[in-house]
C-alpha cells in the first residue's frame, strides 16, 4: 500500500482548517444578521407604533403619511376595520410576522390597544429579506471560492514546509558513501530538519566506522588464513618431490593439496563478498616452472 504524501496531508489539513473557519464565520455572520434584523424590526415597529399613537392623540383627524413600506391603521369602528388588510384585521394586541402569500413575502405587524382605539402598524420587510437573500447568496459563493483558495494556499504552504525535507532527501540520495567530511546539516535549516540532518550525519559516521573496522578485520583475517594455507601448499609441493615416497603417500599429498586449493578459493570468495568487491579474473601460475 502506497504511503500518503506528507505534502498532501499538510495541504489537506490547512485547507480543512481554513474551510472550517470560513464556514463557522459564515454561519456566525448569518445568525448575527438574523438576530440584528429581528431586533431592528422590533425596534422600528415599536418606534413607529409610538409615533403613530402620539400623532393620533395630537391630531385625531389626521393620520400620518404612510411610508413606502409602513402602513398605519387606527380602528375604532367596524368601518375602520374594513380598511385594514384581512390578515391583520382581527389580530389581538401583540407582535406578529405573517406570510401574506402569493409570493408577496412577509409582513411584520404590531397591534396595541389604547382606550377604545386599536392601533395597527404594518411593516413590509421585503427589502430586508432581499438583502438577506443577497447575503445568503454571497455566503454560498464565498464558501466554495474560499475552499478552492484554501486548497491552493494549503498546497503552497505545504511545499514551503516540506521543501527542506525534500532537499535533505535529495542530498542523502546523492551523498558518496566514503565521504565522511560531507555534512547534511547546514545553516538556515529549520530546527526539526537540522535535528534530523544531525542524526543522519551521526548515523552515517557510525556506518563509515563500522565499514572501516570490517575492512581492517577482513584484511587481518585474509592474512591470517592465507599464511597457514600457503605453508601447507608449499609443504605439499616439497613432499611431492621426494623420490622415496610411495604411491599411496603421493596420492594423500595430492588430496591435501587439492583440499588446500579448494579452501583457499572458498576463503577468497568469502573475503571478496565481505568487502563487496567483484571477483576479478585470476590466472593460475605454476611457481615450480616459472
Amino acid at each position: 500500500m502506497k504511503a500518503a504524501s506528507l505534502r498532501n496531508r499538510i495541504a489537506a489539513v490547512i485547507a480543512a482548517i481554513c474551510i472550517s473557519i470560513v464556514l463557522l464565520l459564515g454561519v456566525t455572520l448569518y445568525e448575527a444578521s438574523e438576530r440584528m434584523e429581528a431586533a431592528l424590526v422590533d425596534q422600528l415597529l415599536t418606534e413607529e407604533l409610538n409615533f403613530f399613537i402620539r400623532h393620533r392623540q395630537a391630531n385625531p383627524d389626521h393620520a400620518p403619511t404612510p411610508a413606502p413600506n409602513v402602513q398605519y391603521y387606527a380602528v375604532r369602528t367596524p368601518a375602520d376595520a374594513t380598511r385594514v388588510p384581512a390578515y391583520a384585521r382581527t389580530l389581538a394586541p401583540g407582535r406578529y410576522e405573517i406570510d401574506i402569500g402569493a409570493g408577496r413575502g412577509d409582513r411584520d405587524v404590531a397591534v396595541r390597544q389604547v382606550g377604545d382605539t386599536r392601533f395597527i402598524v404594518i411593516y413590509d420587510i421585503g427589502p430586508y429579506e432581499a438583502r438577506e437573500e443577497a447575503f445568503r447568496r454571497l455566503i454560498g459563493f464565498s464558501v466554495p471560492a474560499m475552499a478552492i483558495l484554501a486548497l491552493i494556499l494549503g498546497y503552497w504552504a505545504a511545499n514551503r514546509l516540506t521543501r527542506q525535507l525534500t532537499q535533505l532527501a535529495q542530498r542523502v540520495g546523492g551523498l558518496p558513501p566514503d565521504a565522511p567530511q560531507a555534512r547534511l546539516q547546514q545553516d538556515g535549516q529549520d530546527i526539526e530538519v537540522a535535528a534530523l540532518a544531525e542524526a543522519l550525519d551521526a548515523y552515517r559516521l557510525r556506518m563509515i566506522e563500522m565499514v572501516q573496522r570490517e575492512q581492517e578485520f577482513t584484511a587481518d583475517t585474509s592474512h591470517e588464513l592465507r599464511t597457514p594455507l600457503t605453508a601447507i601448499r608449499t609443504s605439499c609441493g616439497l613432499l611431492a618431490r621426494e623420490p622415496a615416497l610411495s604411491a599411496g603417500a603421493r596420492e594423500r599429498i595430492r588430496f591435501i593439496a587439492q583440499a588446500v586449493t579448494h579452501m583457499t578459493e572458498h576463503i577468497e570468495a568469502l573475503l571478496f563478498l565481505a568487502r563487496g568487491d567483484e571477483l576479478a579474473e585470476r590466472e593460475r601460475v605454476d611457481l615450480e616452472h616459472a
